[in-house]
């Protein structure tokens, strides 16, 4: 109901906008025609007028009399007092304005221009009842009705065309808010049609694909670290309570002591590596040198080792450092996976392992020998490959797993670089 309410309020809108808009001008300019025509006419009624008086005084100049004017329509009245009683008052207020000119408007329709010929003003004065002249006023009486359906037409015209207007100016709109609708509604990737366009819709339809799928992105990452946390962390969470609601008087055995410590450890890698897959700063992929990272891991497994009392062996041609061997991964991400790979193999692999490791631009092979599970290993082979394979999904790779006589092996597919 709201997407079909805002439908019909932005195409209404734009309706009401563009129609009034176009009213607006239509009026605007027939006024604006109206006027000019009045100005237009009083002007050539003035010149025939100023054009007759120049005459009479070039005559009058001559004779010393006033001739009478040429046109009918024109009087000559030769001092103020016999003016017509219709226009004495105007006449006599322009006068004392300074003003030679009076146009009087009679209560009879009558429209007279009243022009002095003489400096004195008791003098003679030519008159126009001009009347019969005013082709505007006689046009408008005669034509009233076909001007209405003019109007009316123009009007309607008008209006179409504004509604088509708004139809075609919201047509991008009401399309991108269908789309967005049923994206929202199928919980999809959002594609606009829209996102092809060059203008500003465009740039609407892009950012707003954009943003939807970061939320959507950053709902479903939300949505398994509160999974994974829950699923993970499940069993070495219960084992530390059951150690901590014992006597607490009681000593703790060698054995409970490195349950504990394996526990403790468990979490803090599982929290390290959700935590880092829910960030989306650790989504984006940059090229990367893979043997330094690996080279790091060596160092912080040869730490490991020494803090838990093992020993290991890598079997791992050394020759491969002279090398450079780069991909497309996340720093963070690759460091994860290095760290947890080395110490799955060091803590699955019993005291004396031997970790097998072999590199290149397309495949990262890692394996190692299985020793006999003990009750210290509280991490199963499911828990460590399911956070492998979590980290090798987000960096856009490949993972296997081989499990086979005792020895256990990870390959990694790198994805191929593009050209």
């Amino acid at each position: 109901m709201m997407f079909a309410r805002f439908k019909t309020s932005i195409k209404r809108q734009l309706f009401v906008t563009l129609a009034s808009f176009t009213l607006f001008l239509c009026v605007s300019y027939t006024g604006v025609a109206v006027l000019v025509a009045y100005v237009t006419e009083d002007a050539v009624l003035e010149s025939i007028l100023s054009y007759e008086a120049k005459t009479l005084r070039d005559q009058y100049a001559k004779t010393s009399l006033w001739q009478p004017p040429r046109s009918n329509y024109l009087q000559l009245i030769p001092n103020f007092a016999q003016l017509p009683e219709a226009v004495r008052a105007d006449v006599q207020a322009a006068n004392l304005e300074g003003r030679s000119k009076a146009e009087v408007f009679t209560k009879l329709r009558l429209h007279y221009h009243v022009l002095r010929l003489t400096d004195d003003q008791q003098g003679a004065y030519l008159v126009a009842e001009v009347s019969p002249f005013l082709v505007v006023n006689n046009l408008s009486k005669n034509l009233a009705d076909f001007m209405l359906v003019i109007a009316l037409l123009m009007t309607g015209s008008a209006l179409l065309l504004a509604y088509r207007l708004a139809r075609h100016i919201a047509a991008p709109l009401l399309q991108l808010n269908d789309e967005l609708r049923l994206s929202v509604k199928d919980q999809q990737a959002p594609t606009f049609s829209a996102s092809d366009r060059a203008d500003e819709i465009g740039f609407l339809a892009k950012t707003l694909a954009h943003n939807l799928q970061s939320l959507q992105e950053a709902l479903k990452r939300e949505s398994l670290f509160t999974r994974d946390v829950s699923h993970e962390l499940r069993t070495p969470v219960t084992i530390i309570k059951n150690l901590l609601h014992r006597d607490a008087n009681a000593a703790l055995t060698q054995e409970d002591r490195q349950l504990l410590t394996s526990s403790m450890t468990e979490i803090d890698q599982t929290l390290e590596i959700l935590l880092a897959l829910a960030r989306a700063e650790n989504l984006a992929l940059q090229e990367t040198d893979l043997l330094a990272h690996l080279e790091h891991a060596i160092l912080n497994l040869e730490k490991t080792a020494q803090a838990h009392q093992h020993h290991f062996t890598l079997d791992l041609d050394e020759a491969v450092f002279d090398k450079k061997t780069t991909a497309m991964a996340n720093p963070h991400l690759l460091t994860l996976l290095f760290n947890n790979l080395l110490n799955n193999a060091l803590f699955h692999g019993g005291d004396q392992v031997i970790i097998k490791i072999n590199i290149d631009t397309d495949h990262i092979v890692i394996g190692n020998a299985i020793a006999p599970p003990m009750p210290s290993h509280t991490s199963g082979f499911t828990h460590g490959k399911n956070l492998l394979t979590r980290i090798v999904h987000a960096l856009d790779w490949q993972i296997d797993f081989q499990h086979r006589n005792n020895y256990f092996e990870v390959s990694i597919k790198l994805s191929p670089r593009e050209k």
